[in-house]
């Protein structure tokens, strides 16, 4: 089954959201049961619960992390991944460095969004209403990455 990868540093905030709010405009379109959506950390362990404030945070755009347990990016099969998305461009030099054979298929949100390239701040490191900004920035910028992100895909395929 085609599979995507939302990556972030902890696994605690960021890429969990990123994976819901896909999950969320996934469940609206014809990929709904096609495709494996997932999320991991480049500097975590296994098993840890999102932090308390992150899931303050998402109940407030009507996500619940409450049952998502973190992911590190060494115990996910990163290799099977057909597209990976992360939200800074040194998670994907990271990756990219231990893992050279992923290259092509790992991509910055923000560029899959059509942006200009820039990182998605983690909203644990700042105050509650930019970190609100920053989970809707996020939020439109998957929106906006959707189509482009089923075209890597397919694209694999």
């Amino acid at each position: 089954m085609p599979s995507v990868l939302f990556v972030c540093t902890g696994n605690q905030c960021r890429s969990p959201l990123a994976e819901a709010f896909f999950r969320e405009r996934l469940s609206r379109s014809d990929w709904s049961h096609n495709l494996s959506v997932s999320s991991a950390g480049t500097w975590t362990g296994d098993g840890l619960p999102v932090m308390p404030f992150c899931n303050e945070l998402a109940r407030a755009f009507g996500v619940d992390l409450s049952r998502h347990r973190t992911h590190s990016i060494t115990s996910v099969p990163i290799r099977d991944f057909d597209v990976i998305v992360v939200m800074e461009q040194g998670h994907k030099e990271a990756l990219v460095s231990e893992f050279p054979e992923i290259r092509p298929r790992v991509f910055l949100l923000t560029s899959l969004a059509g942006l200009f390239p820039y990182d998605i701040q983690d909203p644990l490191s700042v105050d509650a209403e930019t970190a609100k900004d920053i989970i809707k920035d996020m939020r439109d910028c998957v929106e906006l990455a959707f189509e482009p992100i089923i075209q890597a895909v397919q694209a694999k395929k």
